[in-house]
């Protein structure tokens, strides 16, 4: 029988160092051992280039060597040297707080505001990972606040990204615009908005940020927030002057988004602030369609008693193919039968239902709701159907309101209401 045998070679992060061609002063600075560092500056172990001092430096920064930075730095170390992605000493020990090693560098003279290949400083970077303390010593030492990164961001606004409170006070308290935007135009806002970081919100709004500026497309804090299904980012948002009516490019308000998420009780709070539930966006569709096309029961059900449009027509994927429909056609080709029942009790446009051949197929294998469409389907609207439409047309978009004051039993009022609908959910269960 073979039998292969392999032996296993122990080396110390030292050797392998060297078996790599480092200089000896590189991996002295790497492990922080000053004996060997020193060995290594008299030319101990041979000669070393300017590059390796940098390089060793940079390592040490990182590394917290910190007793390494004083004999580098002296043996001619640069530094404000950038390795292979720009950043500097000062960068490196920032970004890992590495107390010491910045108050060595800021004491020996180093540039405090150098940015590096992404385009950011030391407090990008401090800012960035939460290092308060680091991000103190460098505000102390003069760093610009106001720098932008290559994707246009400030130290605020990272702070902001990844929910740094204490820092975002300190930085605020250093005069930073919280106004800034970067180029999506997004601000620190819309940062905190899309993480639902409600407290980095408050303080933002409590300096005056702006709650309803649009970045590039359009968005405000208040959609992006709906964007994410961030419910209570959202209603915190509403209840500090967020505007519901703001529509982004693609001319979708809050509603819109709420609806396609499938966001109940944000969807009925938006509607009590006075959504308009008929908006169009640039396909057409209004926020209804959505909640047909996703099969959204309970949201089809609270904007019928909106009183929203059911004759409307948009523009949807029907059998493989992009076309205007109305709400019943776009209910009964996606299978979903429970709102198809909805729409047509509240009155829809049930011109689709004189073509059966237009029918989707898949109707057919569902024998039920085929002879309740028989049965209903073409059935005119009853006496009690259409006063009832009659009625919430006097009244609009309050008529959910409106209706509860009438001097009309309540039973008449239910009907009114359209909280007949819940039958048909309740059935579907």
């Amino acid at each position: 029988m073979l039998c292969n045998h392999y032996k296993v070679l122990f080396i110390s992060m030292t050797d392998y160092l060297i078996l790599c061609n480092y200089s000896i002063i590189v991996v002295a600075s790497s492990k922080g051992d000053l004996l060997l560092l020193q060995e290594a500056l008299t030319g101990k172990y041979g000669t070393f280039t300017e590059d390796d001092l940098n390089n060793a430096l940079s390592r040490a920064a990182n590394n917290s060597s910190v007793s390494c930075i004083k004999p580098l730095l002296e043996a001619g170390s640069d530094p404000d040297s950038e390795d292979t992605d720009g950043d500097t000493p000062l960068m490196l020990a920032s970004a890992n707080n590495n107390l010491r090693v910045v108050k060595a560098l800021l004491d020996y003279g180093c540039d405090v505001n150098l940015v590096s290949n992404y385009g950011r400083t030391a407090l990008h970077l401090a800012a960035w990972n939460g290092h308060i303390h680091a991000v103190h010593l460098l505000l102390e030492n003069k760093c610009d606040t106001e720098v932008q990164d290559q994707y246009g961001d400030t130290p605020l606004m990272l702070a902001a990204l990844h929910n740094h409170p204490e820092i975002l006070r300190i930085l605020i308290q250093h005069n930073c615009n919280v106004a800034v935007k970067n180029f999506d135009r997004d601000t620190a806002l819309h940062y905190s908005a899309r993480k639902g970081y409600i407290g980095i919100i408050k303080l933002l709004l409590e300096v005056g940020a702006d709650v309803n500026g649009e970045n590039n497309w359009g968005y405000t804090p208040l959609t992006i927030a709906i964007s994410e299904g961030r419910v209570d980012t959202a209603v915190f948002l509403i209840s500090k002057g967020a505007y519901i009516g703001i529509a982004c490019r693609a001319n979708r308000a809050p509603l819109h988004y709420a609806v396609r998420r499938g966001l109940k009780e944000l969807v009925q709070l938006l509607l009590l602030h006075g959504a308009n539930c008929d908006q169009k966006d640039s396909d057409h569709n209004t926020p209804i369609i959505d909640a047909v096309y996703n099969n959204h029961k309970h949201i089809v059900k609270m904007l019928i008693q909106a009183n929203c449009d059911l004759q409307c027509r948009g523009r949807a994927v029907i059998s493989h193919q992009w076309k205007w429909s109305t709400l019943l056609e776009i209910a009964l080709h996606k299978g979903h039968y429970t709102i198809a029942r909805m729409l047509i009790s509240a009155g829809c446009d049930r011109s689709c239902l004189k073509e059966w051949s237009q029918l989707p197929q898949t109707l057919a294998n569902n024998q039920e709701m085929m002879l309740w469409l028989i049965e209903f389907g073409n059935m005119p609207l009853s006496l009690m159907a259409q006063s009832r439409r009659l009625i919430r047309g006097l009244y609009g978009y309050d008529a959910v309101c409106s209706i509860s004051k009438l001097p009309l039993p309540k039973q008449i009022q239910r009907y009114v209401a359209f909280c007949d609908l819940e039958e048909f959910i309740e059935e579907d269960k």
